[in-house]
């Protein structure tokens, strides 16, 4: 009988514990959370307000004469590190018209001076060559813009984790008709690009 009394007291001791731990750990982990979204929150709040500043950057240097701009043209990107680039272009050809960007690797350079591709030179930026820089971009999306909009386009870059540490110069060319690549006419002189991978 005592020994009964002894199991049952020791079976409520031990789920009484159980329950204040799993209470204490739901709090820990609910305060774990609230603190990690807060960060998250602070992040993007930031994110915006550098975005709304590009953006308005942008927008300024759109005017006639200036229908492709480019401000920021230069960045410093960590191997694994993803950019969106804001380019501004402006239709002022007098009539709706459809818009065709490319983005390409022009040339590269590495930390030791030595040209990895020019396509000047005739060697490819692309997967057949030395680096493949140009598959560091994203394809972008024709778009329509009425007479005189303006339209603020995001560049996306993934730098991978095996990038050789140097220059990356790209080529950002704007069209219409069809694809820069097909036979596009261009819209505007072509914008350079500078990335460079640190050591």
């Amino acid at each position: 009988m005592g020994h009964t009394k002894m199991n049952k007291k020791a079976t409520l001791q031990l789920s009484m514990n159980f329950i204040v731990i799993l209470v204490l750990a739901m709090l820990m982990f609910g305060v774990g959370m609230k603190f990690v979204t807060s960060i998250f929150l602070k992040a993007d709040a930031m994110k915006e307000s550098l975005d709304e500043r590009t953006e308005s950057q942008i927008m300024q240097t759109l005017d006639p004469g200036t229908p492709v701009s480019l401000p920021l043209n230069r960045y410093e990107l960590e191997r694994k590190e993803t950019k969106t680039i804001g380019l501004g272009v402006l239709n002022e050809l007098g009539s709706e018209a459809t818009f065709y960007v490319e983005v390409y690797c022009d040339a590269a350079i590495d930390s030791n001076e030595d040209v990895l591709c020019d396509r000047k030179a005739g060697s490819t930026c692309g997967s057949s060559g030395e680096v493949n820089c140009d598959g560091w971009t994203y394809d972008i999306d024709e778009f329509t813009l009425d007479n005189n909009e303006k339209e603020i386009v995001s560049l996306f870059f993934l730098i991978p984790s095996d990038a050789l540490s140097g220059d990356y110069i790209y080529n950002v060319q704007v069209c219409t008709g069809s694809s820069c690549s097909t036979s596009g006419s261009d819209y505007d002189t072509i914008k350079k690009l500078y990335i460079t991978v640190p050591k």
